[in-house]
């Protein structure tokens, strides 16, 4: 499954290079909008929402990165003393459960993308559809998916 490894390694190194720009453009807004409103009395009308969708976007991108990492927080009380192929075994099992629940909230976010409530649904501020910035839900599952995957694999051959 080596063209697997190398297609997540490249999705980690653009969620990075992403991460760090919405990190970039949320302190620059939130800089920006200060100076604007209390020197100049004159802030930006649509800076709140914005920043809360940047916020949002490179949260959930960290997630998938830190999920493919196996950073994220976990107990390992009860697998720690398992021997190491039933402790193989585990991490599979865990991994499929991982990609079982992405893959249903995956399809069921593309089905509330798709629904008429939320393509007509605008943000007030910036009179733009709500749905450009819920992508980032279904893009979410489908990178969980994806590296629960690779991780589930990775876990079966031995190479955690």
């Amino acid at each position: 499954m080596k063209p697997l490894r190398k297609l997540v390694a490249f999705v980690e190194q653009v969620e990075k290079a992403l991460c760090a720009f919405f990190a970039l453009a949320f302190t620059g807004l939130i800089v920006v909008n200060v100076v604007l409103r209390y020197v100049f009395n004159r802030p930006l009308y649509f800076a709140e929402e914005v920043s809360v969708i940047l916020m949002i976007w490179m949260t959930l991108l960290a997630a998938s990165l830190m999920l493919g990492r196996r950073e994220m927080v976990s107990v390992t009380i009860l697998t720690d003393p398992l021997p190491r192929r039933l402790r193989r075994l585990v991490a599979v099992a865990v991994q499929a459960i991982t990609l079982a629940v992405a893959l249903t909230f995956f399809y069921w976010s593309v089905q509330w993308m798709r629904s008429p409530a939320s393509q007509r649904d605008l943000i007030l501020a910036m009179d733009v559809p709500k749905w450009y910035p819920y992508m980032i839900v279904p893009v979410f599952f489908c990178l969980a998916s994806l590296k629960a995957l690779n991780n589930m694999v990775s876990s079966a051959v031995g190479r955690e």
